[in-house]
């Protein structure tokens, strides 16, 4: 069974088989050419990052592996989705997933990667070491939850491709973000638009009555779904949020990562539907270095973390002490007894939540108020 990099020759073959595939698995009809722009686009180079099998000549199975510049609290980290993985009906059970996954986790480790991400089911990807972890809050805002709040009326315009100044505010306001995906590629603009209209997303511009561009969203094909807001500060979070669910005149969900505290702690006491889960599945490869990283954006945004210092041991990795010491907040790889040694995917639940470990306080009572760190993804990057 030979594994092969697919090249541009192969474009045509690899959407077919992702379109038939998932159109029988989602029941609807797919097109990854809109629903994954930055990928699938025919010019674009990320075609070379699937694999494939292929049996006489003919594409059979297909995985991707795409790399992602993550910064979490300007320290910069490699990420992978690993994604958009199909068998042709005709050549399911021969253990073509199997060998592709096999194949993309060792091609993590050979290239450095310090963390991994994927969609789809927890049991099937848990044995190469994925598992459902991180916080994300999901919120619905209806017309009772608006009803005696004041807020500014905020004018909305759909961004175009050729919004340059409007792309230009989004790609920074992302990057203002203490945790935030490198969205530009050498195409520049195309590219950060190409993500925001990733899953069929429209973005749209939010302006002040002054005429100032205070944030974005981007909203799903049914309007009243929002894939992913950015904004400046949380009065422009409320501006935003309230101002299209009174021109929607309907029920909007939307969601938040866990660090952004302050927002996620007022629209937690204001909205109808408040929901706490987990982003995606993730596999950590780095725990020295992600974990720390998570620790300093902690002491950034919450201010009740208890000084002191805690070891976790992780199977097949070592030991991580934790710490806090008044000043800084971090992690670092040690030889020090642990108080509690995990498999490596329980580590990830308790190191990463959503939900908070039951053993916790009872391990140690620092740790309580350190963890789960606030782990996440926008579905906007889940390619």
């Amino acid at each position: 069974m030979k594994i092969i990099n697919l090249t541009h020759s192969d474009y045509d073959e690899v959407l077919n088989l992702l379109n038939d595939v998932f159109t029988i698995q989602n029941k609807r009809e797919m097109d990854f050419e809109k629903e994954m722009p930055k990928i699938f686009r025919k010019s674009s180079e990320n075609i070379k990052n699937h694999y494939g099998i292929k049996e006489n000549e003919k594409l059979v199975a297909v995985l991707g592996i795409y790399p992602f510049d993550v910064e979490i609290m300007s320290q910069k980290f490699k990420f992978a989705t690993v994604g958009n993985i199909a068998t042709h009906p005709d050549f399911c059970r021969q253990g073509y997933m199997n060998s592709l996954m096999n194949f993309a986790m060792d091609e993590l480790e050979k290239r450095g990667y310090d963390a991994s991400r994927l969609g789809g089911l927890r049991h099937r990807y848990k044995r190469f070491g994925y598992e459902v972890c991180g916080q994300k809050y999901f919120f619905e805002i209806g017309n009772s939850a608006r009803r005696n709040l004041s807020y500014d009326n905020i004018r909305f315009r759909e961004i175009s491709p050729y919004m340059s100044e409007e792309i230009f505010c989004c790609m920074n306001l992302n990057k203002e973000s203490e945790f935030f995906v490198k969205r530009e590629n050498p195409n520049g603009e195309k590219s950060v638009y190409d993500t925001l209209t990733t899953w069929q997303n429209t973005p749209y511009m939010a302006y002040s009555k002054d005429g100032e561009m205070i944030g974005y969203i981007c909203t799903m094909p049914d309007k009243t779904t929002i894939s992913e807001i950015k904004a400046r500060d949380v009065e422009s979070y409320k501006n935003i949020i309230f101002s299209y669910q009174k021109m929607m005149g309907t029920n909007i969900s939307f969601s938040l990562p866990a660090y952004e505290r302050e927002t996620v702690s007022y629209f937690s006491s204001v909205a109808d539907k408040v929901l706490c889960t987990n982003p995606c599945n993730f596999k950590i490869i780095n725990f020295e270095k992600i974990t720390d990283a998570l620790m300093k954006l902690k002491l950034k945004h919450f201010t009740n973390l208890c000084e002191g210092s805690a070891v976790v041991g992780i199977k097949d990795y070592g030991n991580i002490e934790l710490f806090y010491d008044g000043c800084d907040a971090g992690a670092r790889k040690t030889d020090k007894t642990p108080f509690v040694t995990l498999e490596n995917l329980d580590a990830h639940r308790y190191l990463f939540g959503p939900v908070i470990s039951e053993m916790t306080a009872q391990i140690n009572p620092f740790l309580s108020s350190w963890l789960p760190l606030p782990l996440s993804w926008s579905v906007l990057d889940s390619m």
